[in-house]
């Protein structure tokens, strides 16, 4: 029984140093063991701008295409027969001053002006008309009521980027039932060329609204189902989300959007409008 004792004892006094070892790992185990809980943070989709105080030009975003100012006239009364002229241009052409438009008794007639030919006139009264390339007008066609209703102010006067200014010469009546069409003449011959598309032109007017609270238009967004509230995401300096808010928008010129219903200082998000809504929907109105 003695004996039997002895070897249980000794047994025991073996297992006891390993069994405290391996209580001590389980605990360091347990003490160095990660959280299982996580905090998520929700980040800037795009980059992020301040809401500032400056002064804002009024503008207006339109297109517009470059047209002929005036037509120009080649006489051809020094033909005695005018019907006889072989003509080898058609309206639409192209043609520089001198180069040969046709043929009469197999002698070449000569163009005696550069410009786009408009109509050819042969009888008693024979002529050619030219539409001038050299003289050239902005016609715009514009829907926004923002836009028609500046450019249908007396002596309305606008500014581009570059400084070139544009006077509106009239709007021409009849041509879209759903838009309005304008004809605009600039201070700078250079400025405008014939045919020339223009997309997304900036006319500034001479409206100038004095440290106005403005952001980037990027950071303002409405919902599809809620196009007339707008929205601001509002995130901190490290780009983590705060908050959204709605806000009230008013004039825009260039990037800039006057807004109110946030502070000064405050970092909004530019990339979650096109997020939500894939486009820019902040058109003049």
């Amino acid at each position: 029984m003695k004996k039997i004792v002895m070897v249980c004892g000794l047994v025991i006094l073996l297992i006891l140093p390993f069994a405290g070892l391996l209580i001590l790992s389980n605990l360091e185990q347990i003490e160095y063991q990660p959280s299982t809980e996580l905090e998520i943070q929700e980040i800037a989709y795009g980059q992020a701008y301040p809401v500032e105080k400056m002064d804002l030009r009024e503008s207006i975003t339109v297109d517009g295409k470059g047209i002929s100012a005036k037509y120009i006239f080649q006489d051809l009364k020094q033909y005695a027969d005018p019907y006889k002229i072989r003509f080898i241009i058609d309206a639409g052409d192209y043609v520089i001053n001198g180069e040969t438009i046709g043929y009469y008794n197999s002698q070449p007639v000569l163009s005696t002006v550069t410009g786009i030919v408009s109509f050819i006139n042969t009888g008693d009264d024979s002529y050619i008309r030219y539409k001038s390339t050299d003289e050239v007008e902005l016609e715009i066609t514009t829907d926004s009521q923002k836009a028609i209703n500046i450019l249908s102010q007396n002596n309305c006067s606008l500014t581009d980027e570059a400084g070139n200014v544009y006077t509106v010469i009239k709007e021409v009546k009849g041509k879209n039932q759903d838009s309005k069409t304008y004809l605009l003449q600039c201070n700078n011959a250079s400025a405008l060329e014939y045919d020339q598309e223009y997309e997304q032109l900036q006319l500034f007017t001479n409206q100038i609204y004095t440290q106005s609270l403005v952001v980037n238009q990027a950071c303002v967004y409405s919902y599809p189902e809620k196009q007339d509230e707008y929205y601001v995401r509002i995130v901190d300096e490290n780009n983590v989300f705060v908050e959204e808010k709605m806000v009230e928008v008013g004039y825009k010129s260039g990037n800039y959007i006057s807004i109110t219903g946030v502070k000064e200082g405050t970092l909004c998000d530019s990339g979650y409008g096109n997020l939500i809504n894939g486009r820019d929907n902040l058109n003049d109105e």
